[in-house]
């Protein structure tokens, strides 16, 4: 506003601006340092607030260890909740004309999505041990589908963090250890009932494949016990 309004006026009036310039170089250089520091408090801020959210990854073992509950197929509700609120706050910056809206949301979502790495690996690491310390119960653990308990948590995290994965890329932004975790919580096989109905097929179709071939070699045996040895053939024309 100083320079598009009162320097023309300071120059109409042939006053020297050179020491209000120099001010306002000054003034210009504090407020862009404590710009720089609001801007980290708005980050750890909002950083914290969607940490909050995604320490209910530590919750996702509850929802299916002995619950029966389906394997899932879409993220979690936190997950959304998250970046729902994530949402707001670019809208709020973008509003606010910020300089640099999109350096702002790539700093919140590396801190954010670090604390969901964090606490995502330790759910796993628990998994694996709560797994093997119940490798007995797995046959009553199962679905119907064939899908243990452990599976579905394993799903659950893959999907969550898969989301999360693919906003980041969005974003240019690729979180440390985020892609070794969606490896390693991948279960074998993400649709099992899937799986099972191929195998059903399979195993249908082998024996019409292999049941002509029987049959013609029973064919073949009786027409040539039919034919009449030549000796026969001999005796009777005598």
């Amino acid at each position: 506003m100083a320079l598009e309004q009162l320097w023309p006026k300071l120059g109409d009036m042939g006053v020297d601006t050179s020491l209000f310039g120099q001010c306002l170089t000054r003034f210009g250089i504090l407020a862009g340092s404590e710009c720089v520091k609001i801007d980290e408090e708005v980050i750890s801020l909002i950083s914290s607030v969607l940490s909050k959210e995604f320490d209910a990854v530590s919750d996702v073992p509850k929802q299916y260890r002995w619950t029966k509950k389906p394997s899932p197929s879409s993220h979690s509700a936190y997950i959304t909740t998250a970046h729902s609120k994530l949402d707001d706050f670019v809208s709020e910056i973008v509003k606010k004309n910020h300089p640099n809206p999109a350096s702002l949301t790539r700093s919140v979502l590396v801190l954010s999505y670090g604390h969901l790495a964090t606490k995502a690996g330790e759910v796993l690491d628990s998994v694996d041990a709560t797994g093997s310390s119940l490798s007995r119960f797995k046959r009553k653990g199962a679905g119907l589908d064939g899908t243990s308990d452990d599976d579905k948590i394993r799903t659950q995290i893959y999907r969550d963090l898969t989301f999360c994965h693919l906003r980041g890329l969005e974003n240019n932004i690729d979180v440390e250890g985020m892609s070794k975790l969606i490896d390693r919580s991948r279960p074998d096989t993400l649709e099992p009932a899937v799986n099972v109905k191929r195998d059903v097929k399979e195993t249908s179709e082998t024996p019409t494949i292999e049941a002509p071939a029987v049959s013609l070699e029973n064919e073949s045996v009786e027409e040539e016990a039919i034919v009449p040895p030549p000796e026969d053939v001999c005796s009777n024309s005598s």
